[in-house]
């Protein structure tokens, strides 16, 4: 359809040979109203493509050390120069040159470190993972310290389970899906929806690096169960290609899962997400698995798993997850929805028409009044005599 705003130019030529100065318009500026065109049409196609396919999904790894850099300031070595002139026409002009040293000061900084990743953190969250894993020690100075240097301190984690910081970083992909929504049946979620049926955003990321993987109220156990789910999250996301979350819907129809589903587009490619429902008592109502793992079966497992429990036990839904995701779950290759067409919207393509429409009138009225004119209309046959028809 956005192709089709080729035929913008077609017109303007049109117009322009009917109610325009023939001679005030060259050749080749006619041809560069389809150029202009044409680039704008492909700029525009791009950046919708871009915006309508960009996704965000959440990696996890494993925290592995937290550092404190103490206050400590630089010496800065630095020449300057000025230039003085006489007059206004800068002649008669020296250079002076100085010296414009000075002192940097470098606050104290808190950061915490995986294997790929830094990120940095406040000195209450530096100091909780520094007294969970108990080992802090002083790790070097700055070699570039002048006056003083408070030095360099780490804590390390120790392999142990119990004592995992599980990291979330963003990321985006390309993610063709949530551009073709027909593709793949997803019911259109509005506004009302959302409340209607108590639906999730994605949970955001806080404290810089943290991130929920329950979301809703459910058990007494929800706490402990939290925790084992970033644990999930932090051994099984690097490790799966994986981003597990246990969403919980009280009071609310079957219809929520469903709808949940079709909010986030099926999910990102690398989660596995799961639905349930409850009572005011946490009496198990329906849930909802889904997924794009290459195999469904995890996704039946789990939803048997829950239809034979009475009541929600966050804490053995956890434990089970682990199991199951670890030996069962496969992520899905997004790079096989590449086929997919994605099709700008009627409002993109409108304010795409619009931009071409003023452009080509703008350079329409530019090619009227610049210096250049259409040489061939410009040129005259000489009118001959009868003599020199003859001349040989």
């Amino acid at each position: 359809m956005i192709w089709l705003l080729i035929l913008i130019p077609i017109v303007a030529v049109a117009v322009a040979l009917m109610f325009l100065p023939k001679r005030k318009i060259a050749w080749w500026e006619y041809l560069s109203l389809f150029g202009v065109t044409l680039l704008t049409i492909l700029i525009s196609k791009f950046a919708i493509e871009k915006s309508m396919t960009s996704d965000t999904e959440y990696w996890n790894e494993i925290a592995v050390e937290v550092v404190y850099e103490g206050k400590w300031d630089e010496y800065i070595q630095k020449t300057c120069s000025s230039t003085c002139c006489c007059d206004k026409d800068g002649n008669n002009c020296t250079t002076t040159y100085y010296d414009c040293s000075y002192v940097d000061h470098h606050r104290a900084r808190w950061m915490i470190r995986s294997k790929n990743t830094t990120i940095g953190i406040s000195q209450s969250q530096y100091n909780r993972i520094k007294n969970k894993w108990g080992n802090e020690k002083k790790t070097g100075t700055h070699s570039r310290a002048y006056t003083y240097d408070d030095g360099i301190y780490g804590s390390f984690w120790l392999s142990r389970r119990e004592l995992i910081e599980c990291m979330v970083i963003k990321h985006s992909y390309e993610n063709r899906v949530q551009a073709a929504h027909t593709v793949f049946d997803f019911e259109e979620v509005k506004e009302e929806d959302v409340v209607k049926y108590g639906l999730y955003e994605y949970p955001e990321i806080y404290d810089n690096y943290k991130q929920n993987h329950i979301l809703g109220s459910g058990d007494a156990t929800q706490k402990y169960a939290e925790n084992r789910m970033r644990i999930l999250n932090a051994e099984l996301g690097p490790k799966k290609q994986l981003k597990a979350f246990i969403l919980i819907f009280k009071n609310k129809t079957a219809q929520s899962g469903i709808m949940q589903e079709a909010y986030w587009k099926g999910g990102n490619k690398n989660e596995f997400v799961l639905a349930v429902g409850v009572d005011d008592d946490n009496k198990i109502q329906w849930n909802h698995p889904f997924s794009w793992a290459e195999k469904s079966i995890v996704k039946v497992e789990t939803r048997e798993y829950i239809n034979n429990q009475e009541y929600l036990n966050l804490s053995n839904i956890s434990k089970f997850l682990y199991k199951e995701l670890d030996e069962k779950f496969v992520r899905k290759q997004f790079s096989e929805f590449s086929y997919i067409t994605v099709q700008p919207s009627s409002k993109s393509i409108i304010i795409v028409m619009i931009i071409i429409i003023i452009f080509n009138i703008g350079m329409l009225i530019w090619f009227v009044k610049n210096e250049f004119d259409d040489d061939l209309m410009n040129r005259r046959p000489k009118n001959k005599t009868r003599r020199d028809r003859y001349k040989f």
